[in-house]
């Protein structure tokens, strides 16, 4: 997928296909661009830390940006993590491993609270070769899912894990081709009893134990 630029990630639920999450490339390196989907266009950003052995985490929401700006999260090729806001400040960076070094580790989470809560996308789909988007289909009786996001920057397996779509990156900056494996995995329903949205989360480093103490960054969409 050396001309990929734009890969949107929908679901087919409950009769309607809605929009999860976008990713965008450029052709100069193997960086990658992730924007959260939201229903009221309300996004929070921040930055938080998740401590020794803890499964989970609680955040209070960072800065609020306003409705016409959409914020990204960068994963760039040489290990750098932010995010952007309106004023061209960085939330971050962090620092991981070079992406062309990583051996199928998990990188990113995107998170849809419910499924329900997603926007419909009353769009045609797309196809090309430069734009792309993909529908994944959910099963009858989930309601809730989150997609994880691993690299290898030699070959396209991922810690063991069955990814339902890879992306291979073919770049002059690259010794070899450089895989990004996407898999989707349901979960409980999350957020009954606060707005709905989607979260995005990266930038710990995925080649330290599990268990260790780990900052990361944050995108929520309401």
């Amino acid at each position: 997928m050396a001309d990929l630029r734009e890969l949107r990630i929908l679901v087919d639920y409950n009769g309607g296909i809605r929009k999860l999450c976008k990713l965008t490339f450029t052709s100069s390196d193997a960086s990658i661009y992730i924007f959260p989907y939201s229903s009221n266009r309300r996004f929070y950003c921040g930055s938080s830390t998740i401590e020794e052995k803890a499964i989970s985490d609680t955040v209070n929401y960072g800065f609020n940006t306003p409705a016409n700006f959409e914020p990204k999260l960068s994963i760039h090729q040489l290990g750098q993590i932010h995010i952007k806001n309106q004023y061209n400040d960085l939330i971050g960076p962090l620092k991981i491993p070079e992406l062309a070094t990583l051996r199928g580790e998990h990188v990113a989470t995107v998170c849809a609270d419910n499924f329900d809560g997603l926007k419909i996308h009353d769009k045609q789909l797309i196809d090309k070769d430069s734009e792309k988007d993909h529908v994944i289909p959910v099963e009858k009786g989930v309601h809730s899912g989150r997609l994880a996001f691993y690299i290898n920057g030699e070959k396209p397996t991922f810690d063991g894990e069955k990814c339902r779509l890879i992306v291979g990156f073919k770049r002059e900056s690259l010794n070899k081709v450089m895989y990004l494996g996407i898999k989707i995995i349901p979960q409980d329903n999350l957020g009954l009893e606060t707005k709905p949205g989607v979260t995005i989360i990266s930038g710990w480093n995925p080649v330290l134990a599990r268990d260790a103490v780990q900052d990361y960054l944050y995108i929520r969409g309401e």
